[in-house]
């Protein structure tokens, strides 16, 4: 049962280990204070982390080093967090799609494997900040003359300044976060029919599609969809894909609870490289 939770900003090891701590302690001060208590006083606590970043040891050992709560802590990636949460210690594949993406599935076996997650810009393939980046690399297309000005990318153009310069100088300060609040407008007009924004979402879903294959390439394992993106993907999903589609059973922070009562830290995810 959970008795508290809290949300806050983004904790990922790549906003730097120190930010993350500071994000951790001020969400966790959040969440106890209805209970009547402090990260200070949490002696006897087991707490689990899932981090994106953690798995680069240099970064995942300095945070550890740096930890600041009067208990240790159990770091593992958010993907693992996410697949037990949605599948608990049954094998099956979890598909966050999000601002980012990034795939988990546990193994017949019991290991579990991690498939994307590497990071935006050069990953995150099918996620809200990817469909924000290729929909501005079609706008600056069709600034060039390299492609015509469409709804969409019209639209794109109007929101980041309206003009050539004004999208440029936009575009330098850009963030992962930034590029993702285009996405709603992509969605919303590929449910009005526009055909660009129709073309994104097949190519995002496809993307989806080759991280799930990746994951579980005999093709029979349970898929559990989570994320803010999860709901509009699942209409372009190849017809293949479709009836392995599950309800996930719950939450990455149910996923982390879970965890925690465990008697051994989460491990870390098993290699898949040739």
């Amino acid at each position: 049962m959970i008795l508290s939770q809290a949300r806050g900003p983004a904790s990922g090891l790549s906003q730097g280990v120190g930010q993350a701590w500071e994000v951790i302690q001020q969400t966790l001060a959040v969440a106890l204070e209805p209970l009547g208590q402090v990260p200070e006083t949490l002696h006897d606590a087991q707490v689990v982390l899932g981090l994106a970043g953690v798995n680069l040891p240099a970064q995942r050992h300095l945070f550890e080093a740096l930890n600041p709560l009067p208990m240790p802590v159990w770091t593992c990636p958010n993907s693992y967090t996410t697949l037990v949460g949605a599948l608990g210690l049954a094998p099956g594949v979890s598909i966050a799609v999000g601002t980012g993406s990034v795939a988990a599935a546990r193994l017949s076996t019991g290991d579990w494997i991690e498939v994307g997650g590497w990071g935006f810009p050069s990953g995150d393939e099918g996620s809200r900040a990817w469909l924000g980046l290729l929909l501005t690399n079609l706008t600056q297309r069709a600034l060039d003359g390299r492609r015509p000005l469409e709804p969409l990318t019209r639209l794109c153009l109007s929101l980041w300044g309206g003009n050539r310069e004004a999208f440029f100088a936009t575009l330098g300060t850009a963030t992962q976060a930034k590029f993702a609040e285009f996405a709603p407008m992509i969605v919303e007009m590929a449910d009005a029919g526009d055909a660009l924004a129709l073309v994104l979402m097949r190519e995002a879903a496809a993307e989806i599609g080759a991280l799930i294959m990746a994951a579980d390439p005999s093709a029979t394992l349970p898929v559990a969809f989570s994320g803010g993106l999860a709901p509009a993907i699942g209409g372009f999903l190849a017809p293949e894909i479709v009836p392995r589609v599950v309800r996930p059973l719950g939450t990455a922070a149910q996923g982390a609870v879970f965890l925690a009562r465990q008697p051994e830290p989460p491990p870390p995810p098993v290699s898949i490289s040739p």
